[in-house]
């Protein structure tokens, strides 16, 4: 029998010592009440002790019923976890249950939020997550503060310090990712003010730009969204920072009036950044943020083999110093058109070096590319290419005055190709696509034939099967048509491509998905001629069809353009 039964017996027998003490002490308690009630009189001494040792006796079994339901609140939890399932899990499914309910987006530390809310719920999951080094390899600050808006900056970066030492201990020797953001600050980028209105980021940062140095070693990642490169200034300054692993950085920055951004565009007001130029495995770059900022970095440009540049619009001599400085570059990302600062002459041609690694480039050009881009420009390794003039007044053609892109890329490696308002005719495309024989992936917002590139996508029912073998996705915007002009093309021709395309052939891949934009069409159109014969497809056939009616304003290019300059790891 255990103590609690023991315990429970002795209150419940009524012939016990201590019932009936008890007893006792009720009855002499009653009887002083029974005495002084309605009485405007004060207890006697001997009453007066009757009543303080009745007080004592209940405080005593208040405390034992406390105790008691302390007791079977324990046992309760304990018989429940014999009833859960989840105890039986071992310990490698629960860390890979640990890995699924991590944040998928870059947000700052909560209590009720993993990996933290898991420590909370028992001390074997809590000693599991504390040593699972990779639940704590990210940590993204500043956290919010709006339910202590009175505290003292020195308080809230003696927080920040105070997690960020132990979330990178439980880190062990894992390559740390570090993100900073303060754009929701911004009252012009959101409507919610996670941070008070007197919150200043410089007090908290400093304090963690210092912490960090004893972590730097171990950075692997660093990823910035700001609204105020001030915020980050002394930190750039500093060319102190140990950063050996550093493989990947982002700046994000708020588009900012151009009073804001005079300081940086103009070398004479302080030295270059150099706090990066020393990163010995920096291969990444991602800068999103007004034009100039860049070149206040010293990077290692020679080791880049990623630079994505694709919101920062830069002349084309710039490009194509870049090109020719980043010798390993394999991914670029640009937007092409701002007037040269100075009027350097082009060279003629790149170093075949320069260029011979690039597998993956995106170009956007804005209404003042110039002709002269790829003037001599070769790009042999070429596996994937994007280039789209979406704002521009003379759209940029495939063939111009000084390049013809079918001759200075590699169109037989290419395994995918998005083409957004540009000036390319419907034979140069075909052209160009009949020698794609690697191509998976086909996206075209062109002013061009619908029906006869669907015609040129059939598949005959006998080899050869003439073009795109390997084609998986394709995603087509179809030109508007004014009112009463017909259609943008021939359902009919659409849905015989469709199941030419879902059929097994050998030596093809069957077509995946196929997503169609109709830019001003109505939905009765859609709806009385695409859609009943689309429903009948996807029941025969594991194509994928997706349509969506759009406005005249919609441009493919918007889409490609967030997927391009987004983070990559």
């Amino acid at each position: 029998m255990c103590l609690r039964d023991l315990a429970e017996s002795d209150m419940s027998d009524p012939g016990s010592p201590r019932m009936s003490y008890q007893a006792q002490l009720e009855s002499k308690a009653s009887s002083v009440v029974e005495d002084l009630d309605g009485k405007r009189v004060l207890p006697s001494k001997d009453q007066a002790n009757d009543l303080m040792t009745a007080i004592s006796s209940n405080d005593r079994e208040i405390l034992e019923l406390e105790t008691r339901i302390r007791m079977l609140r324990t046992e309760t939890k304990l018989y429940q976890t014999f009833l859960s399932p989840i105890r039986i899990l071992p310990p490698e499914i629960l860390i890979h249950i640990f890995r699924l309910v991590m944040p998928k987006i870059h947000t700052p530390p909560k209590a009720t939020g993993a990996p933290l809310l898991l420590c909370h719920v028992c001390s074997t999951w809590r000693n599991i997550v504390l040593n699972v080094s990779d639940l704590w390899s990210t940590l993204v600050f500043p956290m919010s503060f709006s339910a202590e808006s009175e505290s003292s900056p020195r308080s809230r970066a003696r927080r920040h310090v105070e997690l960020m030492n132990f979330w990178f201990k439980n880190a062990k020797s894992r390559p740390l990712t570090f993100v900073f953001r303060t754009r929701e600050r911004n009252k012009l980028k959101s409507f919610i003010r996670p941070y008070p209105k007197d919150w200043q980021v410089a007090h908290v940062w400093n304090s963690i730009s210092m912490a960090l140095t004893s972590h730097s070693t171990k950075l692997q990642n660093l990823i910035f969204y700001l609204d105020d490169m001030e915020d980050l200034r002394q930190f750039l300054l500093s060319n102190n920072l140990p950063l050996p692993l550093l493989k990947s950085l982002v700046f994000r920055l708020a588009d900012l009036d151009g009073e804001q951004w005079n300081a940086y565009r103009s070398s004479s007001i302080e030295p270059q950044w150099t706090i990066f130029s020393r990163a010995p495995r920096l291969e990444h770059m991602n800068i999103q943020c007004s034009s100039g900022f860049h070149r206040r970095l010293a990077l290692p440009f020679m080791r880049l083999k990623m630079l994505n540049l694709g919101l920062v619009e830069i002349g084309v001599a710039e490009f194509r110093e870049l090109l020719a400085i980043c010798r390993l570059l394999t991914r670029g990302v640009f937007l092409i058109g701002k007037p040269e600062s100075s009027h350097r002459p082009l060279s003629p041609t790149l170093h075949p070096q320069s260029c011979g690694n690039l597998m993956n480039l995106t170009l956007e050009f804005s209404s003042l590319w110039r002709a002269d881009v790829f003037l001599g420009l070769t790009l042999p390794s070429l596996k994937a290419l994007a280039i789209g003039s979406p704002d521009a007044t003379i759209r940029f053609p495939w063939i111009g005055e000084v390049h013809n892109l079918s001759k200075q890329i590699s169109v037989h490696l290419l395994s995918t190709l998005s083409l957004s308002h540009i000036h390319i005719s419907t034979a140069e495309l075909f052209d160009v696509l009949s020698n794609t024989f690697k191509l998976s992936r086909l996206s075209i917002d062109l002013d061009i034939d619908i029906n006869r590139v669907f015609q040129f996508l059939i598949h005959p029912s006998q080899p050869p099967y003439l073009h795109l073998t390997k084609l998986l996705y394709l995603t087509i915007v179809a030109p508007s048509v004014p009112a009463g002009e017909g259609q943008p093309f021939t359902p009919s021709i659409f849905f015989d491509m469709v199941r030419s395309r879902g059929i097994p052939k050998r030596g093809t891949l069957l077509l995946r998905r196929v997503t169609l934009f109709l830019r001003g069409h109505p939905r009765r159109w859609i709806d009385n001629d695409l859609t009943p014969g689309i429903s009948q497809l996807t029941r025969t056939s594991a194509i994928q069809i997706q349509v969506t009616g759009v406005d005249e304003t919609f441009k493919l290019w918007n889409r490609l353009r967030v997927t391009a300059t987004r983070d990559t790891f």
